[in-house]
């Protein structure tokens, strides 16, 4: 973690104060979360505590006590996880022969919502948005399944593959990890029938964001607008759930888990916990035989029905991550 040798620290307060200067590499909001743990720490047990002297007993009340002010357990398993992470470090660093918080379960709580945007809703939230701006948030997060705002505000034009059909996207999540500063994601055609009427209103510069909603708080109360305007049944953590939607879909369409969550930037293990926990009714229709329409074939996204117009001055194949190359043609041996 790249702590400084030599620094004692023998209190609480000294060592959250070290261990927070040593993680300035994490996101503001990592950082954010961390200093609500650190407070709800030195809330309990103050900051002038010897560090020898939290025992075990004393972290499993710090947690009892989370849960009685109301927090949820989400939350709880958030800080727990956080403060588990922070004495971990004392452990390697031979300042505690243990950490206190081992024994107390963590991390990332499972989502219970089971909320599924389908297909016919997504388009009459399409047909709702007021602009087409909001047409493409709403697309980028449904049918390509970006996360919104970090990944969606990041957008250009220059990032789609208009020939190829395939959008480059940078995430800030995870591109701390090597290999994974962006990805190619597919744009399923009503999607690039979204992207072509923003690109008409915005013109040619390739450099200009794609989404330039910035406030928080204003997309929120649009998307609650939206929603309601196209009647449709509202839903909890709204821009989560569309992405959510998207990766149900493509799963129950037959493409491969792996590619499915390489599209989606993350592990499959991460998809099993949180994403795939929904069975959309189609999918029941199908297996009961009470849908007309035959099932997808794997592997392969819909086709066009229209034909697509070419940007003006591009040329085919001029996505970085899909050129071509070209080899020269063999000469034919002379027959002897």
């Amino acid at each position: 973690m790249g702590l400084t040798k030599g620094r004692q620290c023998r209190t609480l307060g000294e060592w959250m104060t070290l261990f927070m200067e040593s993680r300035a590499d994490l996101k503001p909001e990592s950082v954010r979360k961390l200093e609500q743990t650190r407070s709800k720490l030195e809330g309990c047990f103050g900051k002038d505590r010897p560090l020898q002297h939290i025992s075990a007993e004393d972290a499993s009340r710090w947690r009892d006590g989370l849960g009685k002010k109301g927090l949820s357990e989400a939350a709880v398993k958030t800080h727990v996880g956080n403060a588990k992470t922070m004495f971990r470090e004392l452990v390697h660093r031979e300042v505690l022969p243990r950490s206190p918080f081992a024994h107390l379960k963590g991390g990332v709580t499972a989502t219970r919502n089971s909320r599924y945007v389908t297909p016919e809703e997504t388009e009459a939230l399409l047909a709702a948005a007021p602009t087409a701006e909001w047409a493409l948030l709403i697309g980028l997060a449904r049918l390509a399944g970006l996360r919104t705002p970090s990944e969606t505000g990041l957008l250009t034009f220059s990032d789609i593959d208009w020939e190829g059909g395939l959008m480059r996207v940078r995430s800030p999540k995870t591109e701390r990890h090597a290999g994974h500063e962006q990805r190619v994601v597919p744009v399923v055609p009503r999607l690039m029938e979204i992207l072509e009427a923003r690109y008409s209103e915005c013109g040619e510069e390739d450099d200009a964001h794609l989404v330039t909603i910035r406030s928080a708080g204003g997309r929120r109360r649009k998307i609650v607008k939206i929603i309601e305007d196209a009647g449709v049944e509202p839903w909890d953590d709204t821009w989560q759930t569309l992405r959510r939607s998207c990766e149900v879909q493509w799963m129950n369409e037959g493409y491969a888990a792996y590619l499915v969550c390489r599209w989606l930037g993350h592990t499959i293990t991460v998809s099993q916990r949180h994403d795939t926990i929904v069975m959309p009714d189609e999918v029941i229709d199908r297996v009961t035989g009470r849908s007309r329409d035959p099932p997808p074939t794997p592997g392969r996204m819909p086709p066009r029905t229209t034909p697509r117009p070419r940007r003006p001055g591009t040329r085919k194949n001029n996505h970085p991550d899909q050129a071509k190359q070209k080899h020269p043609k063999k000469t034919p041996r002379p027959r002897q």
